[in-house]
């Protein structure tokens, strides 16, 4: 239980630093400031995500198959800070970045400065991401909660005093950001960690090539699932849309904040399809699942308007960005179970699916209005879950 409640807590400061950043930005940018920022935003997420699945969860999901002195040797190498071993993953974001920012900037200068700032944001937060991880997996959960603490902080303090800095370039909130990340992860973990780069040993990468492969190759169907209409919905909904649009996936990821929480308690403990263990996983994601329901629906138009009280509230998508908040809890939780039993392909596949039908849906049928976005997104999602059910149930029966 008290593994739980300090996972809980840290992940609560953590997941509140985009969503309290970008409230502050709601609130006091304009709106073509606030709609930009929610689009390149998904970059930065596009590399954490990428950072995640080539460095860190094969670590994190082979790390019980590892004797002491490699464990030790990872550690001492610095892997979270391993540029090197994250070549791919920078080449492959700054490419998509390059591409989407195409379509929301002009000036060629703009361009190639929101370009150097989103990968030092990339790099820093990852960092940071990792840094915490690691910090599970040595026993130093409080350490995490202060890493956590202090990016909040500092990067709140940014840009609540550079606010009209960032409306006259947007670019600047990537730098503060970039700041905060490096900041906090020198002053907590400076005595466990440092900059200092060291590959894997060649023993490590035959353990996680194939988890790797599958788990990279998930990354982009994952961020199309998340991330579609805000990264490239402008091409088809003016600022206002994509910035109400933001709004309510800032609602969702308050619920969806639970998934990394039991992630990083159960990913090492399920090795097996024991009975006990996933009915008292489950019970628990069942309970989150309708004390988050239940507060958020009977309570839909206070909470909103008290979060976003410039933006227009639409009960309609309110529901819909409820149900898709719902399925994909859900189904990510029993993507936890998959990743603890090395069943990359199994989790490539019903990102694939989902995402498959989204771009379909964007492609061929593209949204007009803010209840339409989020409907694309809800029925790739319900398509995930229903085909993460399925491999669920093959796995029981076995």
């Amino acid at each position: 239980m008290k593994n739980i409640n300090i996972s809980l807590i840290d992940q609560i400061i953590y997941s509140a630093s985009p969503f309290l950043l970008f409230l502050i930005l709601s609130a006091n940018t304009e709106i073509s400031t606030f709609a930009i920022l929610s689009s390149t935003y998904t970059i930065n997420v596009l590399f954490n995500s990428s950072y995640q699945a080539y460095l860190v969860e094969p670590v994190i999901t082979h790390w019980n198959n590892l004797d002491e002195k490699m464990q030790n040797q990872l550690l001492v190498s610095n892997l979270k800070t391993s540029i090197r071993e994250s070549y791919v993953v920078q080449i492959f974001s700054l490419a998509y970045s390059a591409l989407i920012l195409s379509t929301l900037l002009n000036s060629v200068f703009e361009i190639v400065a929101y370009l150097l700032l989103l990968w030092l944001s990339g790099i820093s937060t990852s960092t940071l991401l990792l840094s915490r991880r690691i910090m599970y997996l040595t026993n130093h959960k409080q350490k995490s909660v202060y890493l956590s603490l202090s990016y909040l902080i500092i990067s709140l303090l940014f840009v609540n005093f550079f606010t009209d800095n960032i409306n006259t370039f947007p670019g600047l909130f990537y730098l503060f950001i970039s700041i905060a990340a490096f900041a906090s992860t020198f002053i907590i973990s400076k005595k466990q960690f440092n900059f200092f780069i060291k590959s894997f040993s060649p023993e490590f990468r035959g353990l996680i090539r194939n988890y790797r492969l599958f788990d990279l190759l998930t990354v982009p169907s994952g961020w199309i699932l998340a991330n579609i209409y805000l990264s490239l919905g402008i091409i088809y909904l003016p600022s206002l849309e994509i910035a109400q649009l933001k709004t309510y996936f800032m609602i969702s990821s308050i619920g969806l904040a639970i998934h990394p929480v039991i992630h990083n308690v159960y990913i090492v403990k399920i090795n097996n399809i024991n009975r006990h263990l996933l009915k008292n996983y489950f019970s628990r994601v069942f309970l989150f699942i309708s004390v988050y329901f239940i507060i958020f629906w009977f309570f839909q138009k206070q909470i909103y308007n008290l979060l976003f009280p410039i933006y227009n509230f639409d009960s309609s998508a309110y529901l819909l960005i409820l149900l898709y908040t719902v399925s994909g809890i859900f189904w990510l939780c029993i993507s936890t179970i998959f990743r603890a039993l090395k069943m990359g392909k199994e989790i490539f596949i019903i990102y694939l699916l989902g995402a498959l039908l989204l771009v379909c849906l964007f492609l061929f049928d593209p949204a007009t209005n803010l209840y339409h976005a989020i409907l694309h997104h809800t029925y790739s999602t319900v398509i995930s879950l229903v085909v993460s059910l399925y491999y669920l149930y093959k796995v029981y029966e076995k």
